[in-house]
């Protein structure tokens, strides 16, 4: 029953893995915890089980016999067989974690940097908008013929300086 739990559990992680690096984290952090959990879970119902293997392993001769000797340490040994491959899974699966949470942290970060850039290409078109908006009378451009078009010409050289100055720092 164990190996096929495990079996189960390292199919899981190989789904995982395949997912969180086909750009799927985000759908992959419930899936982590719940293997997580699996994981936790068969570590803690197969624990108990080493002292009673070991135990048995010191008495089989005095309770079963000079024959059982071997059957006991092989039972042993496949248990330690087991925890070791628990223990693997459980690393395994530790280390998905991490990576599935620094591509998340890349993505969130790139998102943030494009929605920065954005904001600032976007203020000096607010302040000359807003600048422009205001009830004096004699704000500069305003009655000309060709005030519309002067301030959009203001708003565009404002907009590429900007795009050129974000290209050459390669903030683009």
């Amino acid at each position: 029953y164990g190996m096929r739990e495990l079996a189960h559990i390292d199919k899981k992680i190989a789904e995982i893995s395949d997912a969180v690096f086909h750009g799927e984290e985000q759908a992959m952090i419930k899936e982590i915890s719940v293997t997580k959990r699996d994981i936790l879970d068969f570590r803690r119902i197969t624990k108990p089980v080493a002292g009673v293997l070991h135990a048995f392993r010191h008495e089989t001769v005095a309770l079963y016999g000079d024959d059982k000797k071997l059957f006991f340490g092989n039972l042993l040994d496949e248990y330690n067989n087991l925890t070791d491959l628990v223990d693997n899974l459980k690393d395994t699966i530790e280390s998905l974690e991490a990576t599935n949470a620094t591509l998340l942290s890349s993505k969130i970060n790139e998102i943030m940097r494009l929605v920065s850039l954005l904001a600032f290409m976007l203020a000096p078109v607010t302040i000359i908008g807003t600048l422009f908006q205001m009830n004096t009378r004699f704000t500069p451009i305003i009655g000309d013929t060709n005030d519309w078009w002067i301030i959009m010409s203001f708003i565009g050289l404002g907009c590429a300086g900007l795009y050129i100055y974000f290209k050459k720092k390669k903030w683009l």
